[in-house]
């Protein structure tokens, strides 16, 4: 009789998704456990393929984990392009974009999110910062590139508060990029101290569960602004509007274990 077969990201060192046999279609973005060799790994699905009569055998989808997609379209796309350009597997790309416990199988948590404090900024922004924040703004709704410089201190952050505030404002969401975990609390302090709507953190120091409610929070665009290091970067954010990166210069965006990608690069594609 008619079988379905669907495509499968697995982890390793594959070319291409995987073929597997279903008992129905499963939409694409979501986690099934199926065999790969002698042991059973959590993988994403890709595309259904047209159901078929075929005498070669096809090992089966053992669970389907999820309801509802956890990657969108545009994860999709954006690992695709990766996996080639960089020459590394685009099932590591993707799997890398959820958090630990994701990656295990556990059930997607309820999102968590913090609010921001609302006060008023303590600072006259000087000419410089409002050049940068007005060119900034008159490329609103299409693709643009900036480099914004500065010695430390010259107020880099006071820039960063008043885009998110007008990126939030137009019902949009912001993703701010870090290269070190150790510069998260920091960078999280002064955004949120200002900020009127709410934040996420992703690192892979934070706790599985909160990790988990995080990428929750902003793939179901709960949260205005996620700030985390490079791997924030293929966290779904469907109404994202602003891409920050501080201290854009620094090689900590490389990734040089397992799936190679440089988020700094990455994140302007």
């Amino acid at each position: 009789m008619p079988r379905i077969f669907l495509k499968v990201f697995v982890p390793g060192p594959f070319s291409g998704a995987l073929t597997y046999q279903a008992e129905s279609p499963i939409d694409r973005g979501m986690r099934v456990r199926v065999p790969l060799g002698h042991r059973e790994v959590i993988g994403l699905t890709d595309e259904t393929l047209p159901a078929c009569d075929v005498t070669e055998e096809t090992k089966p989808v053992l669970e389907v984990l999820d309801q509802a997609p956890l990657l969108s379209a545009d994860i999709f796309r954006l690992t695709a392009f990766a996996a080639d350009y960089y020459h590394t597997p685009q099932g590591d790309l993707l799997l890398t974009a959820l958090p630990t416990a994701l990656r295990k199988g556990k059930p997607c948590p309820p999102p968590r999110i913090e609010t921001g404090l609302e006060q008023a900024p303590n600072y006259a922004l000087h000419p410089e910062q409002i050049a940068a924040i007005e060119a900034i703004h008159q490329a609103a709704g299409r693709f643009a590139c900036f480099l914004l410089q500065g010695v430390t201190g010259s107020g880099k952050t006071q820039v960063f508060s008043e885009l998110i505030a007008s990126t939030i404002a137009k019902g949009q969401q912001v993703l701010l990029l870090v290269p070190e975990i150790g510069l998260t609390g920091q960078m999280v302090t002064r955004i949120q101290a200002q900020l009127r709507g709410s934040l996420v953190v992703s690192h892979s120091n934070l706790a599985e569960g909160a990790r988990a409610r995080a990428f929750a929070a902003a793939s179901h665009g709960l949260a205005d602004v996620l700030i985390g290091t490079r791997s924030a970067l293929l966290t779904p954010m469907p109404k994202l509007g602003l891409i920050l990166i501080d201290e854009e210069h620094d090689s900590a965006y490389k990734n040089q274990e397992g799936a190679l990608y440089s988020a700094r690069d990455l994140a302007i594609v």
